[in-house]
């Protein structure tokens, strides 16, 4: 793992990062859609495995950079090892690319969707979020998915559980680096980049900020006008948005 911080002079004072493989490539239009209806601010996208169509679709709207799938340790003898469907072996190569991903952003300070999310306003009022010590924002997850983890043990007892679905960061901010440097080394024992940076958040006393659910609201089936940010996690609410966009 790369795990370096991109030295050259920022393209940007504030850019927005985001990014998928291959499979989540039916997204990347409805994304941008909604992006560009709110927002001007330039866009990275991070290739974690696209099609070469894809990839020269996202090259037209903004940078690339490219963070290929991770060669991971062997977890086999992980606590949750054996508590979790099979597919999810196959999605974890892909996890642990994120924060690689951040590491090489081109902005000084950079908000990170995933691809599923659905931007509903303008969000440049989210970069002020990472105006504190360690330059860092972030949101707690529901607290039924912590319970789940907690149980599976792919979350300590002791850790909250964070969702990196929606994050904003500076560059250079040591969460950022010690999250990779976490994964690089603890990949064997962690279930994803969530479980390990939930981890390494709770272990740790960095200055960050914890922000509301109207900058990241993932309960997509209930309504909410104060939403900046949609997340339309989960395979239920990937297949409604499916739907959805193949209706239009």
């Amino acid at each position: 793992m790369d795990l370096k911080w991109n030295t050259e002079k920022a393209a940007a004072p504030q850019g927005v990062l985001t990014g998928c493989e291959e499979s989540q490539e039916w997204m990347l239009k409805w994304w941008f859609e909604n992006y560009s209806k709110h927002n001007t601010l330039p866009i990275t996208f991070a290739d974690f495995g696209m099609s070469a169509s894809a990839r020269s679709w996202c090259e037209k709207r903004g940078n690339i950079i490219s963070i290929p799938p991770q060669e991971l340790q062997n977890a086999k003898n992980a606590p949750w090892a054996d508590k979790v469907p099979g597919y999810i072996w196959n999605h974890r190569t892909i996890w642990f690319c994120k924060p690689l991903a951040f590491l090489k952003t081109p902005y000084e300070t950079t908000i990170w969707t995933d691809i599923d999310c659905e931007i509903t306003k303008n969000i440049t009022p989210m970069f002020s979020l990472a105006e504190v010590p360690d330059g860092f924002a972030i949101r707690y997850d529901k607290q039924e998915y912590e319970k789940y983890y907690k149980e599976h043990s792919i979350l300590k007892h002791e850790a909250r559980c964070y969702q990196v679905g929606v994050i904003v960061f500076k560059r250079y901010s040591k969460v950022i680096n010690n999250w990779a440097k976490y994964c690089s080394t603890q990949n064997n024992q962690e279930y994803s980049d969530q479980s390990a940076l939930s981890h390494l958040l709770s272990e740790n006393l960095f200055d960050i900020t914890h922000f509301s659910d109207n900058y990241h609201w993932f309960q997509s089936d209930t309504k909410n006008p104060s939403a900046y940010i949609i997340h339309h996690s989960g395979a239920f609410s990937k297949r409604r948005l499916l739907s959805s966009i193949n209706l239009k």
